[in-house]
């Protein structure tokens, strides 16, 4: 492994590998394909990733990111095995512990930069991940739908 100096022109590249890595694992809905155990790797990697730079807004971010999309993994799929959408996915079968993980991540990380890509998409996640119930709104939260079609706008021009 590199010394610590040269983690910083690093880290992109690492944190890159985690998402498309974890990208595998996620489209395995139901966890039980070839890539399954990706996402639990991932998790471990991201959060070792985080604790040796825990001043990097990003290794944060995407710690963050795993966990409160891992969180909604046992609400992905139906009885039939079929894709459910986000807004129709029951905030209670979610893990709350990897929610409760990813949003601790969130928080040290919008403390350090609010406004780097990666920690705008996690801030996104934490949105969708705070509500309780299907019957509790989006715009009821910190974020309006406004402002998220501004924070994905603020990503894209980034």
């Amino acid at each position: 492994m590199p010394g610590p100096d040269q983690w910083v022109e690093r880290l992109d590249a690492v944190l890159s590998t985690l998402e498309v890595a974890y990208a595998k694992a996620h489209e395995d809905v139901a966890g039980s394909g070839a890539y399954a155990h990706y996402a639990t790797e991932i998790l471990a990697l991201s959060e070792t990733a985080a604790a040796l730079m825990p001043l990097e807004p990003d290794a944060l971010a995407i710690a963050a990111l795993i966990r409160l999309s891992e969180a909604r993994r046992p609400a992905r799929v139906n009885e039939a095995g079929e894709m459910v959408p986000l807004s129709d996915q029951d905030p209670r079968a979610w893990k709350r512990t990897l929610i409760d993980d990813g949003l601790r991540f969130l928080n040290r990380a919008i403390q350090i930069d609010p406004n780097r890509p990666r920690v705008i998409q996690a801030q996104i996640h934490g949105c969708w991940c705070r509500r309780g119930s299907l019957a509790e709104p989006l715009h009821g939260r910190k974020f309006s739908c406004c402002t998220i079609g501004w924070l994905l706008n603020k990503t894209v021009s980034s």
